[in-house]
């Protein structure tokens, strides 16, 4: 009987959840779906809903513009900026425009909101700007545009993490290329290589996870501390022993490095 009152309501949240987007607002149908020619007709018609809330469907609090860049309504993200939209308000997530056009990975777009005054430096609510989400999705070009543009590098996130931390990953794929360059730039432009996050947790500690031996020489070749204890008193070398990353071992025992 449990399993079948699980079913139904999960069921019915399904149902829910689809009448609510049946149910979205005519302007957010419209930019979502990139239909410039109702985008208009309805902006005509009403020029205060180009900066209107998506309160029903499925109560993201999006903009049409925000739909516009999740969807990639490019003709569609012009008018309305050319309209006036308010670039920096942000969804349920605390999103704007700007960060979701990052997560998508569309430096086009990025580009156009920034030139129509996104924030590069505006957080959602983990504390992540536009340059985090670029930095974690290993997005080079976006990354080294939105740090053109200002974007603060030493920036932190609600665990105290600054991009940095996240161009080294956890996860089957090794670090990308893509990672290491971000990595590259990060540092150049003058990223903390000792921030300290809310863990007592070092960049070089990230690396020794990992097992980045790439970024863990950029990271002590500009001065990272090596001999230095996360917050439950683990140092980068026994962490890199952990995890059997030999590269990483040799190089922390290279300059130096303690249990």
């Amino acid at each position: 009987m449990k399993k079948i009152i699980t079913t139904i309501l999960l069921l019915l949240t399904i149902f829910f959840f689809n009448l609510l987007s049946v149910e979205a607002g005519e302007i957010h149908k419209a930019a979502q779906n990139g239909d410039l020619k109702k985008v208009k007709e309805l902006i005509r018609q009403n020029p205060q809903l180009v900066n209107a809330k998506d309160k029903d469907w499925l109560v993201r609090d999006e903009t049409p513009l925000h739909l516009a860049v999740r969807y990639g309504g490019v003709d569609v993200i012009k008018f309305l900026i050319g309209k006036n939209a308010n670039v920096n308000l942000k969804d349920k997530d605390g999103c704007t425009p700007l960060h979701r056009a990052v997560l998508k990975g569309n430096e086009g777009v990025v580009r156009l909101l920034i030139n129509a005054g996104g924030n590069v430096n505006i957080k959602d609510e983990n504390g992540w700007t536009p340059l985090f989400w670029a930095a974690s999705g290993g997005r080079t070009k976006i990354a080294k545009l939105l740090i053109d543009r200002k974007s603060d590098v030493n920036a932190k996130d609600i665990s105290g993490n600054t991009p940095l931390f996240y161009t080294m990953k956890m996860g089957k794929p090794p670090l990308g290329y893509w990672y290491a360059d971000i990595a590259r730039m990060l540092i150049k432009k003058g990223s903390d290589v000792n921030v300290i996050n809310k863990d007592g947790w070092r960049p070089i500690h990230q690396a020794a996870i990992v097992g980045s031996d790439e970024v863990g020489k950029m990271l002590i070749d500009n001065g990272a501390k090596i001999n230095v204890k996360t917050g439950d008193g683990r140092t980068p070398l026994s962490i890199a022993k952990q995890g059997q990353h030999e590269k990483m071992v040799k190089l922390l025992m290279k300059h130096g490095a303690k249990e």
